[in-house]
């Protein structure tokens, strides 16, 4: 009895660390395409910082190799997991799983149009070039430089804080501005869960707007066959995470 249950536990601890590491070879394979090909770094660089850094110190021994031609990277673990991310111009990486192949994700829908010429013209909000008006008069620029310097700066000890980016706005005007090396005001960064943020605001004026309904299923015309599992789940539901009865 001891004996079985001695090989029962070890054969579950091998498929979750198989799980496991399935899980950070596609993590890195994803990261490093996104760092290489949608935010244009070096890869050493985001070797370096991105997948090397002492929380994320088992990637180390993940391997890895961009194929600059195919856009792609692919990850490996001991020549036994791989896992491939493909790049598309416009619409970031995508994992090759479940059966795609660099063509199949090549036939997806393309990627949005590109940014106007008056959007490229224009300050924030309505655009992206370059505020060259003085600082408001209750902005204390000395002040303001000290708060983005010790952003920048790294502790002694402790956390590192790998700030890349920083934009303060004050009465709707970017007033202050910096970024890491390598990384500039057109750079595409990941946004983690601060992407969730945003699309809730997005989504909140829309229901304000009365174009979408918290009690509505969410636009996923797959979603709506009599038979798929998710067709109870409500837009309330994804923005909630939680589960639907």
């Amino acid at each position: 009895m001891t004996g079985g249950l001695g090989i029962a536990l070890l054969t579950m601890a091998l498929y979750y660390a198989w799980q496991v590491a399935e899980i950070a070879v596609a993590f890195k394979a994803r990261r490093v395409c996104s760092g290489v090909f949608v935010s244009a770094r070096d890869m050493q660089a985001v070797l370096k910082t991105d997948v090397s850094v002492d929380d994320l110190s088992p990637l180390r021994h993940i391997t890895t190799r961009v194929d600059h031609q195919e856009r792609s990277v692919t990850a490996q673990f001991m020549g036994i997991i791989t896992s491939k991310a493909i790049y598309r111009a416009g619409l970031g990486c995508t994992l090759a799983m479940n059966g795609l192949t660099n063509p199949s994700v090549h036939q997806e829908p393309q990627a949005l149009p590109s940014k106007s010429q008056k959007f490229q013209t224009h300050p924030w909000p309505a655009g992206d070039s370059p505020d060259t008006r003085p600082l408001p008069p209750d902005v204390d620029k000395l002040r303001l430089e000290s708060a983005l310097d010790w952003a920048f700066a790294e502790p002694d000890s402790g956390p590192r804080r790998r700030t890349r980016a920083l934009v303060v706005v004050y009465k709707g005007r970017i007033v202050g501005e910096r970024y890491a090396p390598g990384f500039r005001g057109d750079t595409p960064l990941i946004g983690w869960s601060m992407t969730k943020g945003v699309i809730n605001a997005l989504i909140g004026i829309l229901v304000k707007e009365q174009r979408l309904s918290l009690n509505s299923p969410p636009p996923v015309p797959e979603w709506r066959h009599t038979v798929d599992p998710h067709r109870g789940i409500t837009l309330e539901h994804l923005l909630r995470v939680t589960v639907h009865n």
